[in-house]
């Protein structure tokens, strides 16, 4: 397993074919603003749509952004889970970054 930090590193890669484990520190969700991100929240009818930073994916100036999808994606994996599903298919669209979203 490799472990990334993103208070090392904010601009993580997840390598291919390996297990990744993600670890944030309390002072990253309050130096970015992600605890008000995270109570602000709503999911619309057409899913989770907000702005981003179009030059970097990784900026939490904008609501739309790895780490705030990454925080989606665990939540959406965790009720699966538990629900059973045994599988789930991501739709997309032709935006920036959508099939970094896709492929991951």
């Amino acid at each position: 397993m490799i472990e990334i930090r993103a208070d090392k590193d904010p601009h993580i890669r997840i390598p291919d074919e390996q297990d990744v484990r993600i670890v944030y520190r309390k002072s990253f969700f309050e130096e970015n603003g992600l605890f008000k991100w995270i109570s602000d929240f709503k999911l619309g009818t057409a899913g989770y749509r907000d702005t981003i930073d179009m030059n970097d994916f990784f900026s939490t100036d904008a609501p739309y952004n790895a780490h705030t999808i990454m925080m989606v994606a665990e939540a959406m994996a965790r009720i699966y889970n538990k629900k059973g599903y045994g599988s789930v298919h991501l739709g997309g669209e032709v935006r920036r970054y959508t099939r970094k979203l896709s492929s991951s």
